[in-house]
C-alpha cells in the first residue's frame, strides 16, 4: 500500500464516475468473487438506477432522464436511435410511461412514510468512503446511500417488497451491511447500526424500513472475514519452489 494518491477519507459530493474510477476493492466484487449466482436482470437495473436518482439526487434526476411518449417501447426507441446520426453529447435515460410512473408513485409513497421520509430528509446522500485494512494489505471503497452523522446511522435504499423477518434472513442484505460498517468503523472508531428502506415498485408501493440485528450483523461480519482472508489468498502472488 505504497501508493500515496490513495487518500483515506468520507467523501459527501464525490461524482459517481469519479467513485467508480477511484482504487479500491468495493463489496459488489468481493461478493460476487465469492458467493456467485446473481443473475442480471437489466428491467431491474433500469428501475433501481433511476429510482436511487429519484430519491437521492432529484435534481440529476431531471437531467438525466425523461419520461417516453405514450405507446413508445424502448425496444422501438432504440430503433429510432439507431437510424439517426451518431450524437456526441450524452444523452437521457429515457423511460417507458409504466416505469415512469411507477417511480413516481414510489416516491410519494416514501414522501408519505414518516420513518423514510425522515431518513432521507435527515441524511447525506451518496456519501463514498475510502479506507484501508492493514490486516488483509487491502484499499477498500464503499458508496453509502444514506448516512447520518448526527443521529448515527447506515441505512441503503431497495426497489423491492422485503418484510423485517425477510431482510434479517438475507446473507446478501448482512453482508453489505458489514462492509459498509467497517468502513466506518475504520474512519470513525464508531460501528453504526444498518437500515434498509424497502420501496416496492408495483401497487401498492408498500415502504418498509428494518434495522438489522443483532445476529445478523454478526452474521455478516462473519462471512465478510472468510471471504477477506480468501481474497487475500486469492490476489497474493504464486509461490514456486526455489530451484537453487
Amino acid at each position: 500500500m505504497e501508493d500515496t494518491n490513495f487518500q483515506t477519507g468520507i467523501f459527501e459530493e464525490m461524482p459517481f464516475e469519479e467513485y467508480q474510477q477511484a482504487q479500491g476493492l468495493n463489496q459488489s466484487t468481493l461478493k460476487q468473487i465469492f458467493r456467485p449466482g446473481n443473475y442480471y436482470n437489466p428491467h431491474g437495473v433500469l428501475i433501481g438506477n433511476a429510482g436511487h436518482c429519484l430519491l437521492l439526487e432529484p435534481e440529476r434526476f431531471e437531467q438525466d432522464y425523461q419520461r417516453l411518449a405514450p405507446g413508445i417501447s424502448l425496444r422501438k426507441l432504440k430503433k429510432l436511435e439507431a437510424e439517426e446520426d451518431p450524437c456526441e453529447e450524452p444523452r437521457p435515460t429515457f423511460l417507458p410511461t409504466n416505469i415512469w410512473d411507477a417511480l413516481m408513485n414510489a416516491q410519494n409513497a416514501v414522501n408519505l412514510h414518516p420513518q423514510a421520509s425522515w431518513m432521507l430528509e435527515n441524511s447525506l446522500k451518496e456519501v463514498s468512503l475510502f479506507w484501508e485494512a492493514p490486516e488483509h494489505n487491502l484499499r477498500c471503497k464503499g458508496r453509502l446511500d444514506l448516512f447520518c452523522p448526527e443521529k448515527a446511522f447506515i441505512a441503503d435504499l431497495k426497489f423491492s417488497y422485503r418484510t423485517i423477518s425477510e431482510a434479517n434472513t438475507q446473507w446478501h442484505y448482512a453482508f453489505q451491511a458489514a462492509w459498509y460498517r467497517q468502513g466506518i468503523h475504520k474512519l470513525t472508531g464508531e460501528w453504526l447500526p444498518f437500515y434498509l428502506i424497502f420501496v416496492e415498485r408495483n401497487t401498492p408501493y408498500r415502504v418498509v424500513v428494518a434495522e438489522l440485528e443483532k445476529e445478523t450483523l454478526e452474521v455478516g461480519d462473519r462471512l465478510l472475514q472468510e471471504s477477506l482472508v480468501e481474497y487475500e489468498a486469492y490476489a497474493a502472488p504464486p509461490e514456486f519452489d526455489d530451484p537453487a
